[in-house]
């Protein structure tokens, strides 16, 4: 992943609000990115965990925002109420000028369909906890009604502070899909055939077991994330892709019968 590095903080400008991660930051490229910072306050494995499943989402071609690694100078923070935050290398998603918060209107209007079964699939296999209770995780482009995927991957694999015994005990573990989470009862209906389901799990399934390496084993060694760490994550994504499809057969509530 390329690196960039950070030019001026633009959070304030932007609007953004609330807490202090992430920020907003316009970099040398002349792009503006939402970075996320390394920090133990708001979990040792969220930068790991946005860098795998965006490097993943963008290997099966699922919407998404392009990624950089970005250097955050600490000057850019001292004296500044994120003075708190350490610099050095960050994980930056591109800011959309043009995109909006998903809600249940815009949901029932989306354009890329299509997209929508591959982006339950995926959430399935990479255990994503807490992407279909609210509609602050996903974005819309108001250009062309395009559904993208999730702005937050911070609490996959189980979370952002798991570890190798965690993420080993969950690895059978799904989420199932209520009708109680709003965003996947609002998409759901996009999905009009099982086979839109089994196409993506085979899709899924086609990765080079040698890239899934490739990506797990190219996380920035800044970020504290162990060799064991890797190794136990490459094994759980293998395992479990391989039991997608027993998994969503038994997802009746809301995605069409698979089999």
């Amino acid at each position: 992943m390329e690196t960039v590095f950070a030019k001026e903080c633009v959070t304030a400008e932007l609007g953004i609000t609330g807490s202090c991660i992430p920020q907003a930051f316009k970099c040398n490229d002349n792009n503006t990115y939402i970075v996320k910072f390394f920090h133990q306050n708001v979990g040792i494995k969220v930068l790991p965990n946005e860098y795998i499943c965006y490097s993943l989402a963008q290997e099966l071609g699922l919407p998404t925002y392009p990624t950089k690694l970005v250097e955050v100078h600490y000057e850019l923070l001292t004296d500044t109420k994120y003075s708190w935050l350490k610099g050095g290398l960050q994980f930056g998603i591109m800011y959309d000028f043009y995109a909006r918060t998903l809600n249940a209107n815009s949901a029932s209007n989306i354009s890329n369909k299509e997209d929508v079964a591959k982006i339950f699939v995926f959430d399935q296999w990479v255990y994503n906890l807490d992407h279909g209770n609210e509609f602050a995780n996903w974005l819309c482009s108001l250009s062309n009604f395009q559904l993208l995927k999730t702005i937050d991957n911070s609490h996959v694999f189980c979370g952002n502070r798991w570890n190798q015994h965690i993420l080993q005990s969950s690895t059978e573990k799904f989420e199932n899909f209520k009708s109680h989470q709003v965003v996947y009862a609002a998409l759901s209906r996009h999905i009009s055939s099982s086979q839109e389901i089994i196409d993506s799990i085979d899709q899924i399934n086609q990765i080079p077991e040698e890239k899934i390496k490739e990506i797990v084993f190219s996380v920035p060694q800044a970020w504290n994330f162990s060799h064991q760490e890797r190794l136990t994550v490459i094994d759980y994504l293998i395992t479990r892709r391989a039991l997608l499809l027993d998994h969503m057969k038994k997802q009746k509530d809301i995605i069409p019968k698979v089999g």
